[in-house]
């Protein structure tokens, strides 16, 4: 728990504003200042570890053993835990190697918040995975962060233009996936695809929820130091001075992230849909 939160956080917090329905960006700021002190609602708030790639979970097997390599050596995964009947735990690294599961293992299928993990190689390769494992009539979400941050201030938007340009072309990544979240599935063939997307204040100007999130980008700052100050030529010391400095600009500016969710169903009439990367803009 982050000091400066409220106690009350502890029990409840400020509510997200699902921002799918403003006319623009900018109207973020007022319609969450309009809704703050509105009733709490309960979330879950997940932590996201960059060697975790995907979550996959299936609603449809209720046998104790090990269903999905009956008869065949099971891979070495790093974790494997049987929580419930119906519901294994696997840890492992998308990225590298095919999922260990047969082609449309599951009914459902989750990836979340590995745009700062995955390359435009990777997408590709995860994806189709992702794709293979999902039984026909079955769904896929996603959900990621926008790294574009909304009402920067002038060194914090300069920073940051910085940094999202060192990321494309220095390690081939894409920082703004979560834009196209519902064109990606529809390229690689799922059907009635929908999404949503939900504006998170940055900084103490969102009470707890905007602290709580300035946190997490305080924790990201730490973590990714060594890498992105690397990338982006400067020294630790100046790295985490140009991150201070769009830290302290968010209180006046409003500053607030999005994320975007997207799902879509895999379909029985075309299950082994031939993917045209090309038409996808973000990964070509």
């Amino acid at each position: 728990m982050h000091p400066n939160l409220s106690v009350k956080l502890q029990s409840s917090t400020t509510p997200a504003i699902d921002s799918s329905t403003l006319g623009s960006d900018s109207s973020f700021s007022n319609v969450l200042l309009s809704q703050i002190n509105e009733e709490s609602t309960q979330c879950t708030i997940y932590e996201s570890n960059n060697n975790i790639s995907s979550s996959i979970s299936s609603s449809s097997t209720t046998k104790e053993e090990d269903h999905l390599f009956t008869g065949t050596p099971k891979p070495d995964l790093l974790n494997f835990r049987k929580l419930l009947p119906n519901l294994d735990f696997y840890r492992m690294n998308a990225i590298d190697a095919k999922l260990p599961f047969e082609d449309n293992s599951f009914d459902f299928v989750k990836q979340r918040l590995v745009t700062s993990s995955f390359t435009v190689a990777d997408w590709k390769r995860v994806i189709e995975e992702l794709v293979r494992v999902t039984k026909p009539g079955g769904y896929i979400e996603l959900v990621e962060i926008d790294y574009n941050t909304f009402n920067l201030g002038p060194e914090g938007r300069k920073w940051e233009t910085e940094l999202l340009s060192t990321l494309r072309t220095k390690s081939n990544m894409e920082p703004r996936m979560a834009r196209s979240l519902p064109d990606l599935l529809k390229t690689v063939g799922l059907i009635d695809v929908s999404a949503k997307l939900v504006s998170v204040p940055l900084g103490s100007w969102g009470l707890d929820l905007g602290s709580l999130w300035k946190h997490n980008v305080e924790m990201f700052v730490d973590s990714s130091s060594p890498l992105l100050s690397r990338l982006t030529g400067l020294s630790d010391t100046e790295y985490r001075a140009r991150w201070r400095k769009l830290l302290s600009e968010v209180k006046d500016d409003k500053a607030f992230s999005n994320l975007h969710a997207a799902w879509g169903r895999k379909s029985f009439e075309n299950p082994t849909h031939a993917i045209d990367w090309s038409s996808f803009s973000p990964l070509t």
